[in-house]
């Protein structure tokens, strides 16, 4: 949790330097101050900046949630919970929520790190980030049910925040609820995020392929009289009788073909019932003639990196102009809710 604090505090400024009314130059130069101390990783000599401002000008919380900051990340839990418990909360903004309640879960005190996280989201019911931490410290609590329901809530009051969707994909995937974790995924692959960790969530999809198509095996084929009715039943549906396309193995060759016509079976029969932004946007890679190296992009690394190499060097420049068009196209999550308990589509 604490490097999700050191990303935020480098897009902190800006926001701070416009909104605050400094009561005099010298003001705002200590916080500045603080601040680049903090993140050169100085945090003595911004302890000690931060509680100067507080005696100089009490009434700006922002030196106060400041020096909270330069508690929890010398690794102080303790004084950062004691000084953000100074604050009212109705001066407290989503930061000091997650704040002071991943300082308490550090200090493993889960129950009131769940109430601080339930508060600040009371405040702030559209704040993507405040349902990933309380996801994260469900988590911490082993309630792993809680944390996904957490961050499916923060997608439906937020669709724009991506953690949300890593974090509950890998977490479906983990837990055996594979086709959500695969839809979340692939989700948070194809919309603007922190792209560190794409390579983890590529070999988790790949792997979470071969484990549905291994339990559709397992369970046989649905019965065709019987009515499905929900959007994972149909999904299922569709790709169980998709099966006889990767009977011969989950390649990314097959994983292309059979999701291929997999939007082409939903388009035919479900999509008018279940629209999902999703398959639209990948129905239109198709479209632009990018759904083959889209494929590539997401499993070919993961299936055999040498492998990919090849294809990369037999296909050259294919990659590069995938990449420019989705970088100019990136899917935005929107026009859909996801519930608590399963995949919904907008009423």
């Amino acid at each position: 949790m604490k490097s999700t604090f050191i990303c935020l505090l480098l897009v902190l400024p800006s926001f701070v330097f416009g909104q605050t009314a400094w009561p005099s130059p010298e003001i705002g130069q200590m916080y500045r101050n603080a601040h680049k101390d903090i993140a050169r990783g100085n945090y003595k000599d911004a302890i000690t900046i931060c509680r100067q401002a507080i005696l100089l000008a009490p009434h700006l919380p922002v030196f106060t949630n400041q020096l909270a900051v330069a508690y929890y990340l010398s690794g102080d839990y303790n004084e950062a919970e004691t000084t953000l418990n100074k604050l009212d909360r109705q001066e407290c903004d989503t930061q000091c929520f997650r704040l002071l309640a991943a300082s308490q879960a550090a200090l493993k005190k889960i129950k009131q790190s769940e109430k601080t996280m339930q508060s600040g989201i009371d405040l702030f019911p559209g704040s993507g980030s405040l349902y990933h931490e309380k996801g994260i410290i469900c988590t911490l609590a082993g309630k792993e049910e809680e944390a996904i329901n957490a961050w499916q809530d923060g997608m439906e009051h937020d669709p724009g925040f991506a953690p949300d969707y890593y974090d509950a994909a890998t977490a479906c995937i983990s837990s055996g609820n594979v086709l959500r974790g695969l839809i979340y995924g692939e989700i948070f692959l194809a919309m603007k995020h922190d792209t560190v960790a794409d390579t983890a969530l590529k070999n988790k999809l790949y792997a979470g392929y071969q484990a549905f198509f291994e339990k559709i095996a397992d369970n046989g084929k649905p019965d065709k009289k019987q009515q499905k009715t929900t959007f994972e039943d149909a999904v299922l549906k569709t790709y169980t009788m998709l099966t006889p396309v990767v009977s011969d193995g989950i390649t990314t060759e097959n994983l292309a073909m059979v999701r291929t016509r997999f939007l082409m079976d939903w388009f035919a029969g479900y999509s008018e019932k279940y629209p999902f932004p999703l398959f639209s946007y990948l129905d239109e890679m198709i479209a632009t003639g990018h759904f083959d190296v889209y494929n590539q992009w997401l499993f070919g690394a993961a299936e055999n990196s040498q492998q990919y190499d090849a294809w990369n060097r037999f296909h050259e420049g294919d990659m590069a102009r995938f990449e420019e068009w989705k970088a100019a196209n990136p899917f935005i999550p929107a026009g859909f809710s996801f519930g608590a308990g399963r995949l919904k589509e907008k009423q």
